[in-house]
């Protein structure tokens, strides 16, 4: 059992997928949470905060205050009492170029603000949630204690993480300060629940074949079958056979990790109070192959190819459902075309600390669980 604290902090992205599950557990350890969030055109910062949580964990009311505010300026408010630690679990996630300014002014100019506040208010320690691809388009084994090796990037996400990091480095440097950086793998929903509030990823891409299946499905049963005539597309007891591909090399590792396996060992880190980098990814990669075989099995698809680039040499139908497939992954596939030889994680610092290495068997139990639950909420958070 988990020794009970009562350190006061200031957390960021309480309202996200992984920011959430944090508070959650950090209350549960007895953390006293000063969460800065922002109203948005629906709901009041405060009320964000609770339908974030609280389906969770229960929030005692002296255990949490709710600041408003936003990252993107510098932090003028003053809190009553000495801060701890900083956590901050705040970030833009867009992969899209034409949102670079945005990213970079929440994910760096963010950090810098945070840095800002912590010299002001005397705070020494600084839990900062990252991403293992901040080593961009490198591959082979990525250590924890390398940053910036002259790689370059396959958006501004990653990009603007490495300077995230960067700049929270160099205050540890120069000021003496902890610094515990996450950098964890592809997050999705509770390994026994299949919770999720985020449903960005791989969601999109399962969600564009559940998309495609209902279609034509759909158009199956109202006996509009002529447009895929020749095309060896059928629907037979459920499962539909679609001869398509998606931009993938079948060897390329699968590095994916439920979200409490993530905030176990995010938190039990913290608790050990030894500051470092560390890799929250999976030792136990699958294969593309895999991965896809299973997933669309649970999904009732079959026939679906991993290839880097479409076959040319189709019919019109199959090249429209191709490039369908193609514009949903548009975003994700670099992650599915490394191939064998595409850049794996070391979990030294990881395994130091915590005695072991993370490690977590994607099977098709876990999958089913987890797209079970998108599934059944159709995707939405």
């Amino acid at each position: 059992m988990k020794m009970q604290t009562t350190k006061r902090i200031l957390l960021t992205g309480g309202t996200g997928f992984i920011g959430s599950h944090i508070a959650a557990k950090l209350i549960q350890l007895g953390y006293k949470i000063y969460f800065l969030t922002r109203s948005n055109g629906k709901f009041h910062a405060e009320d964000r905060i609770l339908r974030a949580v609280s389906p969770l964990t229960t929030l005692p009311r002296d255990q949490y205050k709710v600041l408003e505010g936003d990252l993107s300026s510098p932090l003028k408010f003053d809190i009553p009492e000495p801060i701890d630690e900083i956590w901050n679990c705040a970030g833009a996630l867009s992969f899209k170029e034409e949102d670079r300014l945005e990213t970079f002014a929440t994910n760096v100019m963010g950090v810098e603000h945070l840095l800002e506040f912590t010299d002001r208010n005397s705070i020494k320690c600084m839990q900062h949630v990252s991403t293992r691809y901040v080593h961009g388009k490198r591959n082979g084994l990525i250590k924890e204690d390398e940053l910036n090796c002259g790689q370059t990037f396959f958006n501004p996400y990653e990009e603007s993480k490495m300077a995230a990091e960067e700049l929270i480095s160099k205050w540890s440097s120069d000021t003496g300060g902890k610094a515990f950086v996450y950098r964890p793998s592809v997050v999705v929903g509770n390994s026994k629940t299949g919770f999720t509030s985020s449903f960005s990823g791989y969601y999109t891409c399962a969600r564009g074949f559940v998309v495609l299946k209902k279609l034509i499905e759909s158009e199956f049963s109202k006996g509009v079958t002529g447009i895929y005539s020749g095309d060896g597309i059928a629907v037979k007891n459920g499962i539909l056979h679609l001869p398509i591909c998606f931009p993938a090399l079948p060897d390329t590792p699968i590095d994916i990790l439920p979200v409490d396996i993530v905030v176990k060992a995010i938190t039990d880190i913290a608790q050990k109070d030894i500051s470092g980098v560390f890799h929250i990814t999976n030792a136990n990669l699958v294969s593309c192959r895999q991965f896809m075989e299973m997933s669309m099995d649970i999904l009732g698809i079959e026939g679906v190819q991993l290839k880097p680039l479409a076959d040319k040499n189709v019919s019109p139908v199959i090249q429209r459902l191709n490039e369908q497939i193609d514009q949903t992954a548009q975003y994700y596939k670099p992650y599915t075309l490394y191939g064998a030889d595409g850049p794996v994680c070391d979990q030294t610092n990881t395994r130091a600390v915590l005695g072991r290495s993370i490690s977590y068997n994607i099977s098709r139990k876990f999958l089913e669980t987890v797209l079970g639950y998108a599934l059944r909420v159709s995707f939405r958070g």
